[in-house]
């Protein structure tokens, strides 16, 4: 990978990034959730909207609320399912699961090859990093 590409990946993830989390403004009022610190009447909470996550702590049982054993949800996969495929299977999932709550979906296999060698690339130390920033860093002893 040479930067020019490297350049081009992050650039269209970036315009999925943006393109992809707009939340409707409507949605605020709608649900009542907080925008900040403060509401319209100057009372508020920190809260949010998202696409990314969602947690289920209760359910409905013969028409009233009652607090069940949490889920986590990433864009739509219970994390439970996530984590045993990954498990089950003796893969890393750590560029999987950062792709999918990235971009919204799994990547298929060249997706996912395309974003491991991308971070990889972002991961390279410059060449003389080792010389200059650690063997000569001076010791605390």
């Amino acid at each position: 990978m040479n930067q020019k590409e490297f350049m081009k990946n992050v650039e269209e993830w970036s315009d999925i990034c943006l393109n992809d989390e707009r939340i409707d403004l409507e949605a605020y009022d709608r649900f009542e959730v907080k925008r900040g610190l403060r509401d319209k009447s100057g009372d508020g909470v920190v809260a949010g909207l998202t696409k990314v996550s969602k947690i289920l702590s209760n359910k409905t049982v013969d028409g009233e609320k009652v607090p069940c054993e949490g889920q986590l949800f990433y864009r739509g996969y219970n994390i439970h399912d996530l984590v045993d495929g990954v498990v089950r299977e003796g893969r890393f999932g750590f560029e999987e699961i950062a792709y999918l709550l990235l971009f919204g979906d799994l990547p298929d296999k060249s997706q996912l090859e395309r974003f491991t060698k991308t971070l990889g690339y972002s991961r390279t130390l410059p060449t003389n990093f080792v010389r200059d920033v650690v063997m000569k860093a001076p010791s605390r002893i």
